[in-house]
């Protein structure tokens, strides 16, 4: 479709989106500070509240509303040497001539706490750590598939778990200061001076 409307498709390099990408160059970062702004507005109505789905939601669309302008999605074009398009304002850029170039890294090394003799005696506390547990199991073992989903579902109970319990601690430590605060401070008692010491 693109040949037959005579569209020349462009591709951006991989590891280059700070370069080349017009949402990373202007869209996202007024995006991220108007809705910084936002969240620090609702701490101040509502001290240890966690966003939750729906302030979440408002905000990010208050702050894109506000933020992403006409002119701020043409800057973005424009710094991408994209639209008009201008390969020598890439190549001026200061993040291309003085980038150093670094190989990829090679593949890390398996952990040594997933070997199976660590893992099957150890507790798990995250999601994370039952998840490595099966795949290690998996690696000298065939999981049946019905075992595998009841492991990755209980991992999901930990994590939603340990999101309450930080919840109720974060409640709890914002109670505290509460009850702190609202407790009379003690008089100080009055030391008379002796005039023989």
């Amino acid at each position: 479709m693109a040949k037959i409307n005579k569209v020349q498709l462009m591709f951006l390099p991989s590891y280059l989106s700070h370069i080349l990408q017009p949402l990373d160059l202007s869209c996202f970062s007024p995006i991220k500070g108007q809705y910084r702004k936002d969240i620090a507005a609702l701490l101040i109505i509502n001290d240890a509240a966690p966003v939750k789905k729906t302030r979440f939601l408002e905000a990010y669309h208050k702050a894109r509303t506000e933020s992403l302008t006409k002119r701020v999605i043409l800057s973005g074009w424009r710094a991408a040497g994209i639209v008009l398009y201008n390969v020598e304002r890439v190549l001026a850029s200061s993040q291309v001539s003085n980038q150093i170039i670094t190989p990829p890294k090679p593949p890390a090394a398996p952990h040594p706490l997933n070997t199976i003799d660590t893992l099957q005696f150890q507790t798990p506390r995250a999601p994370q750590q039952l998840i490595r547990a099966v795949n290690a199991l998996q690696d000298n073992v065939t999981v049946p598939r019905e075992l595998r989903r009841i492991l990755f579902k209980a991992g999901k109970a930990i994590g939603q778990a340990n999101a309450t319990v930080a919840g109720l601690e974060a409640e709890n430590a914002r109670l505290r200061a509460n009850v702190q605060d609202l407790q009379p401070q003690k008089k100080r008692k009055r030391v008379v001076p002796d005039p023989n010491s």
